[in-house]
């Protein structure tokens, strides 16, 4: 498997959802430099 990511380019990803899935997976992107949007239905995650 190739990375095709550009150094140029900038992606950001939108993870919908808070609770512990999306906030895992929002955590690992942006462990990864990639810019995460976290979208919840409510102000508080979970």
């Amino acid at each position: 498997m190739t990375d095709d990511r550009s150094e140029s380019s900038e992606h950001v990803v939108a993870v919908l959802g808070a609770g512990p899935a999306g906030l895992y997976a929002a955590r690992k992107l942006a462990e990864e430099g990639i810019s995460v949007v976290l979208i919840n239905r409510d102000l508080k995650p979970g």
